[in-house]
């Protein structure tokens, strides 16, 4: 069953409501300004997890914006979902820096794992393409891109 535009809107609106209900003003930030470790500011904002880097805490905001991202263009599907799926196209650039610098540096593609996002299938990069592409220029080639 096919969904309609106003249950697309409704299931927006309610994300959407969701969210800036979880945004943190006005005297909520100032106490989370004071917060001085990552473990304590991950449970302050619901975060499950024990954050001992900087990078984790990001990483673990940046992993769940992208999931929220997805399901608005899982539920939300034709035009709507295409602006969604466009925001993803930021994270799937990332990606492509990754690869990009490890080509130009010649880093096994191993050791890219934890530098990598998890995207949604229609956004993963062929990763082994573009590293066994041996030159920038060949993996513009393999992606019909111009270099």
């Amino acid at each position: 069953m096919t969904k309609s535009f106003c249950d697309n809107l409704l299931y927006l609106a309610t994300k959407l409501h969701a969210r800036r209900s979880r945004m943190q003003e006005g005297r909520r930030l100032e106490e989370l300004c004071q917060i001085r470790t990552l473990p304590e500011l991950g449970r302050a904002v619901g975060l499950e997890g024990d954050y001992q880097t900087v990078a984790e805490f990001q990483r673990r905001l940046v992993k769940d914006l992208i999931y929220e991202l997805s399901s608005f263009v899982k539920h939300i599907g034709e035009a709507g979902g295409d602006v969604f799926s466009c925001l993803l196209l930021r994270f799937e650039m990332e990606n492509a820096k990754v690869f990009i610098r490890a080509l130009a540096n010649k880093i096994p593609q191993d050791d890219l794992r934890s530098h990598v996002l998890p995207l949604p299938e229609s956004h993963v990069l062929d990763a082994q393409m573009l590293m066994s592409a041996g030159s920038l220029e060949n993996c513009c080639r393999a992606r019909n891109c111009t270099a």
